[in-house]
């Protein structure tokens, strides 16, 4: 019914992409540096505005805690599941950024 030839490559549609197309594009190879914020950016530029407001107290404790696991969980996301090699590097830079702003 089908012939066989066993010389004959098969190839899906979607090309290998070169190093350089890695950094920047997505796997439908569209460039990919920019996405439309998520919950966690948006949950951490809120509770870290609220945290700028209220200056002190138990509350902007509360809400600095909650800014900073929005932006590790953003950061952690992008860094495991990023389209590209560029945003999963953009996840480690905050990410440390965010630890190192932490400790100091």
């Amino acid at each position: 019914m089908y012939p066989l030839n066993k010389n004959k490559n098969i190839t899906s549609k979607a090309k290998q992409q070169s190093f350089i197309d890695k950094c920047y594009k997505d796997k439908d190879n569209q460039v990919a540096l920019v996405a439309a914020p998520n919950l966690p950016i948006i949950a951490w530029f809120v509770f870290t505005l609220l945290s700028k407001i209220i200056k002190t107290g138990t509350l902007h404790d509360l809400l600095a805690i909650v800014a900073f696991g929005a932006i590790f969980t953003w950061a952690w996301l992008e860094i495991i599941a990023g389209v590209n090699y560029f945003r999963r590097a953009l996840g480690v830079v905050i990410l440390g950024l965010s630890i190192y702003n932490q400790l100091n």
